[in-house]
């Protein structure tokens, strides 16, 4: 027993409530059940259990008929064709690569050239800083011999 009760329901629509006396997993251990083995009731959707070895075997002899029979004139001009449509789409996507590369290397320019001009602001102002503490802390006379000389 799976430890299952089915009732049915009081409504019409005729439900059926399970409820769960005990978990399975408890109720099987140390033992095996026949009850708990799934049947198969339909004899016509039994599935046949094969072996590894036998499916290997399959599958070498399936290869080996294959490797022994060249392709037919129309598996050839099959095959001609999927090799030419797989071209092309390498040849569209070298295209799209290219413009995405083109389209990178445009950006990753602008992206330095403003980050450069960033950078050249911010030294200027911490230079300007700079100076201004400069003046602040020394007489105007020793900053203005300093600027004569920088110029």
């Amino acid at each position: 027993m799976l430890g299952l009760e089915v009732s049915p329901a009081d409504d019409d629509l005729h439900q059926t409530q399970v409820q769960v006396d005990q978990p399975i997993h408890e109720q099987n251990e140390g033992h095996v059940d026949e009850a708990d083995h799934v049947s198969v009731p339909d004899q016509n959707n039994f599935i046949p259990q094969i072996e590894t070895g036998e499916v290997n075997q399959h599958v070498n002899e399936a290869i080996s008929k294959s490797a022994q029979t060249p392709p037919s004139k129309f598996q050839q001009q099959q095959l001609i064709q999927r090799l030419q449509a797989i071209e092309e789409d390498l040849e569209e996507v070298k295209v799209v690569i290219q413009q995405t590369s083109a389209s990178l290397k445009m950006e990753v320019s602008a992206i330095m050239r403003n980050e450069c001009n960033m950078l050249k602001e911010e030294i200027v102002n911490l230079f300007c800083q700079t100076m201004d503490k400069v003046e602040d802390r020394f007489s105007t006379r020793m900053v203005h011999n300093y600027r004569l000389v920088e110029y």
